[in-house]
């Protein structure tokens, strides 16, 4: 007999970590896939835009 089939508590980690990991795929595949692109005149516009800046402006 498989090992599997012999312990009902293995069976149930292996397909717990299985979920785990198809999970985590989807997560990266979802909210870290498209790129970031800082070079963009939106975030230099921002970062020049914001209050507390160290750069003192005269």
């Amino acid at each position: 007999m498989p090992f599997f089939r012999r312990r009902p508590l293995a069976r149930e980690l292996a397909v717990i970590l299985a979920i785990k990991l198809v999970l985590i795929i989807t997560i990266k595949l979802l909210f870290f896939s498209s790129p970031v692109n800082p070079g963009s005149a939106g975030t230099a516009q921002a970062l020049l835009n914001q209050p507390g800046s160290a750069v003192p402006h005269d």
